[in-house]
């Protein structure tokens, strides 16, 4: 039997570009985190890991994730 990749050992699999796009969409049209999240969950559509959407949710997908080193530089 093939080995099952979905999972990737626990950890969840990229975001898909049409779905960050349409996130992206919403905000820059104005809508908050939570009226995202309500309108994700309203259309049935679920997060990565197949739950409901929660505001913190979609902050996640839309923020740029920040280099370690940019970070550590940043401390004096």
């Amino acid at each position: 039997m093939p080995p099952d990749t979905s999972s990737h050992c626990g950890m969840s699999a990229p975001p898909e570009p049409a779905l960050v796009a349409e996130l992206r969409r919403l905000r820059a049209a104005g809508a908050s985190f939570g009226a995202i999240a309500a309108a994700m969950n309203r259309r049935g559509l679920r997060g990565r890991m197949g739950g409901r959407w929660f505001p913190a949710t979609v902050r996640q997908y839309l923020l740029p994730s920040r280099p370690a080193a940019a970070t550590q530089n940043s401390v004096k």
